[in-house]
């Protein structure tokens, strides 16, 4: 059954009953139930605002835990990362063709950052604010870097000779 175009506009804007969703549901058997969809589905134009939803004081201690959870999570990465420097610096340390004292710089300032973030979980008593001196290695190494390690030529292999 086609219906001329203006009374197909017509039945777009129609709410819906059993007739109009059973000339409209292409493939669907008439007799198989249908529930009218603009009041099933019927949602407010805006939601609540967040603060009349929880109330004032549960929002802010929702703010509260999401700012400690984002510090715990940072910390984290930080001690990884003091990991990757100790791991650095030994690497440093026992390739020879960066200096020596730039390997040891670095596992203490990995050993600074792990030790300085770990700190409030493994030794809550103590404060080991003094150990953001040991976090300047990178500073060192960048700076080494720039202006020594451009200039590094190949390393020259020892070979015994047969």
């Amino acid at each position: 059954m086609r219906c001329p175009p203006s009374d197909r506009r017509q039945r777009l804007r129609a709410p819906a009953d059993s007739t109009n969703l059973a000339s409209t549901s292409y493939g669907w058997h008439p007799t198989t139930p249908r529930l009218p969809i603009t009041k099933t589905f019927h949602l407010p134009c805006a939601p609540p605002s967040p603060g009349t939803a929880l109330g004032q004081s549960q929002l802010n201690a929702q703010v509260q835990v999401a700012i400690g959870s984002f510090n715990s999570q940072f910390a984290f990465s930080l001690i990884i990362f003091g990991v990757y420097l100790i791991l650095l610096g030994w690497l440093v340390y026992r390739s020879g063709h960066i200096p020596r004292w730039l390997g040891v710089l670095l596992v203490i300032n990995g050993a600074g950052w792990s030790i300085m973030e770990a700190g409030p979980y493994l030794l809550p008593g103590i404060n080991l604010s003094f150990l953001f001196v040991a976090t300047f290695g990178e500073l060192i190494l960048l700076v080494w870097l720039i202006g020594w390690g451009t200039r590094l030529s190949e390393p020259t292999t020892n070979r015994a000779s047969s």
